[in-house]
């Protein structure tokens, strides 16, 4: 009888600790990532910057026909808060052995909330153009 009892109490406590695992690797991921193909230069990118207790890290990639051609592209960027101003500016991808460059680093949102990046990259070979976007604490 006390075998039974030990054994209900472990298979409890394996269950317990199975729905614990299980509800933290339900959790949301720290990042996202999004690529566009390449259809005539512009993208669109959702940007979740909803959490307040954080910064977000924000890194382009892309993939170009050959690199030895193209070294650096400008990208011509508008990031639209959830309130609907507007920021532009020109920021060039120089690739150093590398497809994905920092666009900005531990930004702290003046808006919480999804931001609209939109972005204009028109060089030869270029295949497409991706956002990450990551949560630092």
């Amino acid at each position: 009888m006390q075998g039974r009892r030990a054994n209900r109490f472990f298979r409890l406590v394996f269950a317990a600790a199975a729905l614990i695992t299980l509800a933290l690797s339900c959790s949301e991921p720290d990042s996202s990532e999004q690529f566009i193909f390449n259809t005539d230069g512009s993208y669109s990118f959702s940007v979740d910057m909803t959490r307040t207790d954080c910064a977000y890290d924000l890194s382009f990639y892309s993939r170009v026909d050959s690199w030895h051609k193209v070294k650096e592209f400008p990208i011509d960027v508008v990031l639209t808060s959830p309130s609907g101003r507007r920021y532009q500016e020109r920021v060039y991808f120089v690739r150093e052995n590398h497809d994905r460059v920092p666009y900005r680093t531990g930004v702290i949102p003046d808006e919480n909330g999804v931001w609209k990046l939109d972005a204009k990259a028109d060089v030869k070979g270029l295949r497409g153009l991706g956002l990450i976007c990551r949560r630092v604490y």
